[in-house]
């Protein structure tokens, strides 16, 4: 027996709905709605032949979680980039430090009370080796005080761990497996310090249970009371951790 297939359809149309700009895209193979934010506009991804009327209440119940991430990338895409030239500032544990630049034969980077010194050959000054310069450090500042803070609190939770590492994530705080191994995003150190606390606690939590149940979040609200303002914290300033 023959296996017959149908022809694979597409549509594209912009539609105001519920006072909203949406990019409407159907497809025969899609089975689910999904509503998306992409460069600041509102995207909804239907099934071909599903009628918008039937989802109305859906959107409207999304309506202001939509408005909002349209704002919050809109303003983050017209965020002027700095140049980090004198006097210029970047976040670093809640707070920010005043960039000062210095030429030298060799390059440096230190921070001393509230100000971060780039001490760079002419060669190197511009913005693109600045910001690679200031990321490096970033990370090496996140390692060191992260580790301090995972010794810190296994002794506390009573786990074990096997490797500390920090890297870029483009959605996430952190991991743990299995094996003890936790992975923490190095854009933390810009963070406060009760924030980073919260997310080693989160991942160090995970060692007695690895998943999101009800007693796993016990455990972390045990040992970090803060909790709920540590995780608003990061959905109201995550779209500001970033230097370029």
């Amino acid at each position: 027996m023959g296996i017959f297939t149908t022809k694979h359809k597409k549509s594209f149309e912009q539609l105001n709905i519920i006072g909203i700009d949406f990019d409407v895209k159907r497809s025969t193979r899609r089975k689910t709605i999904s509503i998306k934010i992409e460069d600041s506009n509102a995207c909804l991804y239907l099934p071909f032949t599903l009628k918008i009327e039937k989802i109305l209440p859906l959107l409207n119940s999304k309506k202001k979680w939509i408005q909002s991430k349209i704002l919050e990338q809109s303003k983050r895409e017209q965020a002027i980039k700095r140049q980090f030239i004198n006097g210029d500032t970047v976040p670093f544990l809640g707070r920010q430090v005043i960039i000062k630049n210095q030429k030298s034969k060799g390059k440096s980077i230190f921070l001393m009370e509230e100000t971060l010194f780039l001490s760079l050959p002419g060669l190197f000054s511009n913005r693109e080796f600045k910001i690679k310069m200031i990321q490096n450090w970033y990370r090496k500042q996140a390692l060191d005080y992260i580790t301090e803070r995972v010794i810190y609190w296994k002794t506390k939770i009573g786990v074990d761990i096997k490797a500390i590492t920090v890297r870029a994530y483009k959605s996430r705080w952190g991991s743990c497996d299995n094996k003890g191994n936790v992975k923490f995003n190095w854009k933390l150190i810009m963070t406060p310090e009760f924030v980073i606390e919260y997310v080693v606690v989160h991942e160090l939590c995970h060692r007695v249970h690895m998943n999101h149940s009800i007693h796993f979040w016990e455990l972390v609200r045990l040992h970090f009371p803060e909790t709920a303002s540590a995780k608003n914290w990061l959905k109201e300033n995550e779209a500001n951790l970033n230097i370029s």
